[in-house]
């Protein structure tokens, strides 16, 4: 196809890319689009459901179907919009959805079967007969799902974050958001404009009717974006995006770069915090729904006129154009006068005349384009008598009106209002507290010298606001046609002239005429209620094109006006903003800072595998030889219970606690009482927050009158010194109490099992850790191979266990010469994993049963509380909701089948035969293999408790891992419930 002069391209820059491997040519300023249109690919892509082949429909953020995969191998992004991609030597694109071949898609059998795949049938084929049909379809579904195939691994390229500031913030830099700019910016307010397409100017660069300050409107433009870019206090920024705005004058972009190699910069996310806002963002034109309107080579009229004015691009030489307004005169004129045999059909009576060489056809509309891979021909239908015509074509433009984009102005709390009089949705008054003003189109369809006149002064008012002092200065306009006939409500071809034939709203989902009036014969008449029934408006251009006219028909349908039904709510982002911006440098170790224990490096050189917990990295297990996870870890439990073991807890959170106050505020944070603690023992506790939940369980031990140490989980080691220096800050500043955090000024190591003692009798005096000496709860002071040390006889596991606490930089001697001294009787490391195996077995909480949401009830800890004294929680804990008998408590729960796996999330029913959500009665919180026992157990949540269930069994259904298997209640200490081992 043969090139044009056009605004935006350079023709001296010759460009090479490739399309699936076939190299093709264009020019420095093309996008992917518009060079691949030059080249004559007409098919680009295929459509979700019924994969119907599609081309280019429009030139901007709303085009729906030439989605490709922009890259190869670890650099390749998939679903980028051709129309938002700069051309660059040696791109690579590759289109999607089709096997084995673009031209020739086996999935292509879905559209012979589209009378059987109408609107909602997913809901009545595979959700209709229960969990069972659906997971028997779902692997089918998964495997259709999705348009392009996204990358397994990390893509090697960079992203970045800016946090920025300025006075005014425009969005949208066509004639609107220029002349805005200008009147700000010349005042000298701080000016931040942006537009999301890779060049500025907008309706500007197609415009070949006006004149402006006796420039074209091009060269004006030109001419405007230097002397901003010149101005010291104006940034522009193309490619930029204002996905969303934000309480407090928020507003999030995302710029887009060029990552051509690894190694470049991809994207950046800006947040700006700004004073102002002007929300100059446009219009998008609407389709029209006719037969065969997804054709390739069927196009909005508007975005004819870009190609052909911007990139030099006549897009065929037989051209038609269907409108119901004004705008499309334009594209029709120009088509004409650049060679194309142009004829008009608008299904006005009075419309107006068209220039030179545009044959009008008023009151006709276009029943069907045909043509497989291509429009060919279409069906005309003469709308007052009914009579057909077919004429030949190869290229469609179509203009259904213009509907003002709208979606930032919502973010924040604006309701869209429909108005009659512009046939399209508004913004409505701006939220409380929601400071922005609209310019241009994005208000109201209006003239070119109302756009520049309203975006002049909304950017001079914005600076006079803030201060400065500024002046308006008139942008001179000429040209233009006069006013023309009112627009035309046609939204859709009567159904009597399609037939059987289908006309498409949403061209990614497939969604049809027919699909809205089916969504409302079955009762769905809300708009958010189709959208989920058809899918309309939930492709990845989010419904910029589709929702207007689809709202329209379901209003139709109904016989009721489109404002009565109203429109979606549009939320951010306004287009898909990538995980990878909004992570930026927070990605693998840079994520959250990694926390490593002393000993460290000991279980890296020891073969450890890791797993994170909380910032923690903990070892997980220690595996020998081609054990995995579960081997491992059974092994390393039952060493524990059979002879010896050695863990790394330097993770717990340690707390200091001194003052003549001390014992006083522990009474108040722990449910149980602290104050009778003894100088010399330690004491397990609860805490609850203000509601009487609970927020952590440790151990507390008094080292001195006024002086102990307390130890939390690791996961809540932060919240609960938060917690106590709030207590003391706020609730009872009248206490004298201080806390210090020793979480990493400590390391801990727990040594259990049998025969842990006779470990520590030969590193330390005999005497000193007798059963008399070092009682269970105990502890005291010592030196392990010259190390200062304190043993507290203490234990996570349910056997007779230590915890060994020494300096972070002699941990790592103190730990050899456990395991040194431990090889006489067996010693193991174990990992997070087989610590875990012996706290199900001995019934103590792991993690996942005290997530935020168990009471001392559920817990059946309500014994521990001390209701003599008070304490934080303690009134609000005795609430009905939480003390009722069916409020689910905690159970042991044990696999009738031993080696059945049970797995925490399995939901335990009454029936072992298929159930339904109120059928639940509880839910399994932890599980692993016990050695010990043989089999499977468990901790959960049974409603009732033991009380009602003790020695029933009962069934686990579990739909993720495909089971329903029988259980038996017992109690939630598996083993050693007299807790001889532990104390013994």
């Amino acid at each position: 196809m043969s090139r044009l002069p056009g605004n935006l391209i350079h023709t001296d820059q010759a460009l090479s890319f490739t399309l699936n491997g076939k190299t093709l040519h264009g020019f420095g300023g093309d996008t992917l689009a518009s060079a691949l249109l030059a080249n004559g690919e007409r098919v680009l892509g295929r459509s979700f459901k019924y994969h119907r082949p599609r081309g280019l429909l429009g030139a901007g953020v709303e085009e729906p179907n030439a989605l490709l995969t922009i890259g190869q191998g670890p650099m390749a992004v998939p679903n980028e919009r051709a129309t938002m991609i700069p051309l660059y030597d040696g791109l690579s694109a590759t289109t999607q959805n089709a096997w084995p071949s673009l031209r020739y898609d086996m999935g292509e059998v879905n559209d012979l079967m589209s009378p059987f795949l109408s609107a909602g049938f997913y809901y009545k084929t595979f959700m209709a007969g229960g969990p069972y049909v659906w997971r028997a379809w779902e692997f089918f579904i998964r495997r259709a799902a999705g348009l392009g195939a996204a990358r397994q691994d990390a893509q090697p390229v960079r992203y970045e974050k800016i946090n920025a500031h300025c006075d005014v913030l425009i969005v949208g830099a066509g004639p609107a958001g220029l002349a805005a700019a200008l009147g700000a910016g010349r005042a000298g307010s701080r000016v931040i404009l942006v537009d999301e397409n890779p060049h500025m100017g907008g309706f500007l660069v197609a415009d070949g009717l006006h004149g402006l300050d006796g420039q074209d409107s091009f060269t004006w433009a030109q001419m405007a974006l230097a002397e901003l870019a010149n101005l010291p206090n104006v940034r522009l920024m193309t490619r930029t995006t204002a996905f969303g705005l934000y309480d407090s004058q928020v507003v999030g972009l995302s710029e887009r770069l060029v990552a051509s190699k690894q190694g470049d910069l991809a994207e950046r996310y800006w947040v700006v915090r700004t004073k102002k806002i002007i929300l100059a963002t446009g219009a998008i034109e609407r389709p029209i729904a006719f037969g065969g309107n997804d054709r390739p080579g069927v196009m909005l009229a508007g975005s004819l006129l870009t190609y052909l004015n911007g990139y030099g691009i006549l897009p065929g030489k037989k051209a038609l154009i269907f409108t119901n307004n004004d705008s499309a005169y334009q594209a029709a004129d120009a088509l004409a006068a650049n060679g194309a045999e142009l004829t008009l059909v608008d299904p006005r009576e009075d419309a107006p005349a068209a220039g030179q060489g545009v044959t009008v056809k008023r009151g006709f509309a276009i029943a069907e384009a045909r043509g497989r891979l291509g429009v060919k021909s279409v069906r005309l239908v003469e709308l007052s008598t009914g009579k057909i015509h077919e004429m030949p074509c190869d290229v469609i433009g179509m203009s259904g009106g213009w509907s003002p984009t709208i979606h930032l102005a919502s973010h924040w709390g604006s309701k869209p209002v429909w108005s009659a009089q512009e046939s399209a949705f508004l913004a409505g008054s701006p939220a409380p507290g929601a400071d922005w003003q609209l310019a241009g189109a994005a208000g109201r369809i209006r003239s070119l010298v109302e756009t520049l006149k309203e975006g002049t002064q909304q950017g001079i008012a914005a600076a006079k606001a803030l201060g400065f002092k500024a002046s308006a200065q008139a942008i001179k306009v000429e040209g233009g046609p006069e006013t023309g006939a009112a627009m035309q409500r046609f939204w859709s071809v009567p159904a009597e002239y399609l037939g059987r034939v289908r006309a498409f709203i949403d061209f990614q989902h497939d969604v049809t005429t027919k699909d809205v009036q089916l969504a409302a014969q079955e009762g769905f008449l809300s708009p958010e209620h189709m959208k989920r029934y058809t899918t309309l408006g939930m492709a990845t251009d989010q419904g910029k094109l589709s929702n207007t006219l689809g709202h329209a028909l379901l209003a139709e349908a109904q016989e009721r006006p489109i404002q009565e039904i109203g429109t979606t709510t549009y939320r951010p982002p306004f287009t898909p903003v990538s995980l990878g911006a909004f992570a930026e440098r927070n990605t693998d170790e840079a994520w959250m800072p990694v926390r490593r224990t002393p000993l460290a490096a000991w279980h890296e050189a020891n073969g450890a595998e890791f797993i994170e917990a909380a910032d923690w990295r903990r070892p997980w297990f220690y595996p020998r030889g081609i054990e995995n996870i579960m081997y491992a870890s059974r092994r390393e439990a039952f060493n524990v219970r059979e002879q010896v073991g050695l863990s790394d807890v330097s993770t717990l959170g340690k707390i200091d606690v001194q003052g003549p106050d001390a014992t006083q505020l522990l009474d108040l944070a722990y449910c149980n009482r602290m104050s009778t603690l003894k100088v010399g023992k330690a004491r397990y506790g609860v805490m609850l927050r203000e509601d009487g939940v609970i927020l952590d369980d440790g151990t507390v031990s008094r080292l001195g009158e006024t002086h102990f140490f307390v130890t939390t989980t690791t996961a809540e080691a932060a919240e609960v010194m938060s917690h106590l220096e709030r207590l003391i800050a706020i609730e009872f500043s009248h206490l004298k109490v201080v806390f210090t955090s020793m979480t990493d000024c400590v390391a801990a190591m727990a040594l259990a099992g049998p025969k842990s003692r006779m470990i520590l009798a030969t590193l330390m005096p005999a005497e000193a850790v007798t059963d008399e000496v070092l009682p269970y709860m105990g502890f005291i002071e010592g030196q392990i191979d010259g190390c200062d040390v304190r043993v507290h006889r203490i234990s996570f596991s349910g056997e007779r266990g230590y915890e060994i606490y020494a300096k972070p930089r002699e941990a790592v001697k103190v730990w050899q010469a456990l395991i040194l001294a431990g090889e006489a009787y067996g010693i193991q490391p174990y990992g997070l994993e087989a610590l875990d195996l012996l706290r199900i077995e001995k019934g103590f909480p792991t993690g996942n049963e005290l997530d935020g949401r168990t009471t001392l009830d559920m817990m059946a800890m309500t014994g521990m509380a001390k209701d003599q004294k008070d304490y934080i929680g303690r009134v609000l804990r005795k609430r009905s909701a939480f003390t009722a008998p069916t409020v689910p408590r905690l159970v042991g729960l044990q696999s009738v089948v031993p080696d059945q796996p049970l797995h925490g999330g399995g939901q335990l029913v009454r029936e072992s035969k298929p159930w339904k959500m109120h059928d639940q009665l509880g839910y399994v919180s932890s599980a692993g293999y016990s050695t010990t026992l043989g089999r499977y157990i468990g901790l959960g949540f049974l409603r009732g408790g033991l009380e009602a269930w003790e020695g029933e069994t009962i069934y686990v259904a579990d739909p993720l891992h495909g089971t329903h298997f029988a259980v038996k209640v017992v109690p939630p200490v598996h083993v050693d419930p007299e807790g001889e081992r532990l104390r013994g």
